[in-house]
């Protein structure tokens, strides 16, 4: 019973996590860029039940095995596209296919996919947050007060001639990307940059590719787990109960 009581316990954790991390892709549907997560689950290792017969400790018999419930290994970011959503602003750019923008910040280089991008006082390309985008040489990109193009391999074009280029990079291993906050992510060291292999549309920006009907779906399932989680402790509690209180006065 005690198994039991702690397995239920487990189940619960495991679905009140899930509904944490639907409830973050719910809240980011309008975020410009963003990537779903998702949960990858494993079960504990199952326990092999034997028996041993008294008196005859040589006899051994297996039962049957113990299943302990799951637990939450990773979550795990979908990098699919989302669907272009022109706008016409000449600082805004969205990438389709693998790759990501560069950014300088205080804390290194970071990466992004939103590309809602604007020209700050000093003439820089800068993020929403204020943040450099890198170009050449992981330099800020100078534009000034200058009209300019971007065709798809991320040349900036302005006259005829091309300013600067975009840094534009993608990952041998895209999962041992993290996300951080202002919608970057870092990069782990051991993790190959490779060239970039996407299209890059300036006057578009790139939406979430989080799935509001999917996302709804999965959080009624995760809550009736959960509530289903619920009543089996509540259930061996009651259980427990009646066993300390009731079995001990016969």
């Amino acid at each position: 019973m005690i198994r039991g009581l702690y397995t239920a316990a487990n189940g619960m954790i495991h679905q009140r996590r899930k509904l944490d991390v639907i409830a973050n892709n719910m809240a980011n549907i309008s975020t410009t860029g963003y990537k779903k997560d998702g949960i990858v689950s494993r079960p504990f290792q199952d326990e092999l039940v034997m028996r041993i017969e008294k008196g005859e400790p040589n006899e051994v018999r297996p039962v049957g095995y113990i299943n302990h419930g799951v637990y939450v290994e990773r979550i795990n970011t979908s990098f699919a596209d989302g669907n272009l959503e022109e706008t016409g602003g000449q600082t805004h750019m969205a990438i389709q296919g693998e790759g990501f923008f560069t950014i300088l910040t205080e804390q290194g280089v970071r990466y992004t996919r939103d590309g809602s991008f604007h020209i700050d006082g000093n003439g820089i390309l800068v993020t929403s947050e204020g943040y450099p985008v890198a170009g050449r040489g992981e330099q800020p990109i100078y534009i000034g007060a200058r009209s300019f193009e971007v065709d798809r391999n991320g040349n900036i074009i302005a006259d005829g001639n091309v300013l600067n280029q975009l840094q534009l990079v993608s990952f041998a291993d895209l999962s041992s990307l993290e996300k951080t906050a202002d919608n970057l992510l870092v990069n782990n060291p051991e993790n190959e940059v490779i060239d970039f292999a996407g299209e890059v549309f300036q006057g578009y920006l790139e939406s979430s590719n989080v799935d509001p009907t999917e996302e709804m779906t999965n959080m009624i399932v995760a809550a009736r787990h959960y509530e289903s989680s619920q009543k089996i402790v509540q259930m061996m509690d009651e259980i427990l109960g009646k066993a300390v209180n009731e079995v001990g006065k016969v």
